[in-house]
Parts: C-alpha cells; structure tokens; sequence
C-alpha cells in the first residue's frame, strides 16, 4: 500500500476533471444517453476515487450490481466518506469549472431530475504511465455505471451521505 497515494495524485484538479469526465461518460452511457451524472453525485466521484482502498474495490468489481459487491467487500467504504465528501468539495468544485470551461463537461441546468454533468468533448487520450492513475481512473468509469444503475437516493442511503 503506497501512503503517499492521495498526496500524490489528490491536489491535481486536472486529474479530478479527467476522473469526473471519465465517470460522467460511463453513466452516461450506461443510461443509453438519456441522462448524465446528477450535479449532486459528482462531489460523491473524488472522495471515492481517490482513496485509495475504495478507488482499488471499485476498478476490481464488474456489472452487474458493482455497489452492492463493493459495499459488501469493504465494509469500511462508507467510514469517513460524509467527511471526504466535504472535506474535497473544493476540489470537486475546481474540476468542475475546469470541466467546463475547457468543454470536456457540459451543464444541463434544464433535465427534469435536476441539473446534470454530461461529457462533453472527447479528452485526448493520455497514457498514464502511473498504475495508481489507472487504477483511479478505471475506478471513476466503474463509478459512472454505478450512478447510470442506482437513483441519486438510493446512491445516499448505500452510502450513508447526506447532501
């Protein structure tokens, strides 16, 4: 286990904005474009996948039913998150506006469920050569079809947040 992990990877805001594309692509596509990742879930993305045991849970788990398998495996996933949550907002909110601005997310204020977070366009494709980037990123995809399966209620209660 690298205890560097989060100090490593944590404050990159344009690493964040890549995990927050990268999750909203997979719930997007897993709701066969009907809807993106709700604004509310996507300060859930960072605090989960950069920890570093809920990031590694996540990337190893396969569809269907990948929240429930994790929840499961590691009990511990929800001890801290509320606070994590919190704690990332900043950040959540700097990638965001990264997001957005460099048009790799798009806003829709007008969905009738809420404001969402779509993919907007294609981020050039990069190879990261750090395995815990990987790992990461493969982790906010597995995210992504978790929010496309679960409504934004049934992703708090599993996960014991409050917004």
């Amino acid at each position: 286990m690298d205890t560097l992990f989060e100090h490593h990877i944590i404050q990159n805001s344009a690493l964040a904005t890549e995990a927050l594309w990268t999750c909203s692509s997979a719930c997007y596509s897993e709701t066969n474009k009907a809807h993106g990742l709700a604004l509310q879930s996507a300060y859930l993305v960072l605090p989960l996948v950069f920890h570093q045991s809920s990031a590694k849970a996540f990337a190893s788990k396969n569809r269907p039913g990948i929240l429930p398998k994790v929840l499961a495996e590691t009990r511990g996933l929800t001890i801290g998150l509320q606070q994590r949550m919190q704690a990332m907002a900043t950040l959540t909110s700097q990638a965001l506006n990264l997001g957005f601005a460099s048009g790799c997310l798009l806003f829709d204020a007008e969905h009738d469920d809420g404001p969402e977070v779509l993919p907007g366009k294609r981020h050039p494709n990069v190879n990261h050569a750090d395995e815990d980037v990987k790992m990461l990123l493969f982790a906010a995809k597995r995210l992504g079809v978790v929010f496309g399966e679960v409504t934004f209620a049934q992703l708090c209660a599993q996960l014991r947040v409050r917004f």
